[in-house]
């Protein structure tokens, strides 16, 4: 039960870090675009680049955890003199390396997705998909209001001509 509590815990916090990251970097994005390079942007990029870390940091121990308890573990039960244990020892060691033969240990977050290097690459990618789509909607916004501005500004010009 513990251990889904973590997992529930870490996938959430998973989830905030992915959505402080898009959130900081779109904002240092818009900002650099609207004002010029400042401190506030300079802030902003830190919170991006601290909270990638930390997703770094929780995806490479995870990597390393399972590979610990997988491979270098199985080395080691093979590395023991099973001649020289008894034969119940023999029996639980064998099942012990079938078991992580057949099911090698894997972190993950409730089964939503497996803890390891290749969720840092799913993240950056998708990190990156919503940048692009929030920089387009942006970009859209910016030129309707240009749109709208020039509209606005032919009408006045329209209706002062007009009035002379």
């Amino acid at each position: 039960m513990c251990g889904r509590a973590y997992s529930g815990m870490y996938a959430m916090y998973c989830i905030l870090v992915l959505l402080t990251t898009v959130v900081a970097a779109y904002g240092c994005l818009t900002e650099i675009l609207d004002h010029g390079l400042s401190l506030k942007e300079a802030g902003l990029f830190l919170i991006s680049f601290y909270c990638m870390s930390l997703l770094f940091i929780i995806c490479n121990a995870a990597h390393q955890t399972s590979h610990k308890m997988g491979p270098e573990f199985r080395e080691r039960l093979l590395n023991v003199n099973l001649g020289a244990v008894d034969r119940r020892t023999r029996q639980e060691v064998n099942m012990f390396l079938t078991a992580i033969d057949k099911n090698p240990p894997i972190m993950n977050l409730n089964g939503y997705a497996n803890i390891n290097r290749r969720l840092i690459s799913s993240a950056t990618t998708s990190m990156a998909t919503y940048l692009v789509m929030l920089m387009q909607f942006r970009l859209s916004l910016m030129r309707n209001a240009a749109i709208a501005a020039r509209k606005a500004a032919m009408l006045n010009a329209t209706l002062e001509n007009a009035s002379h």
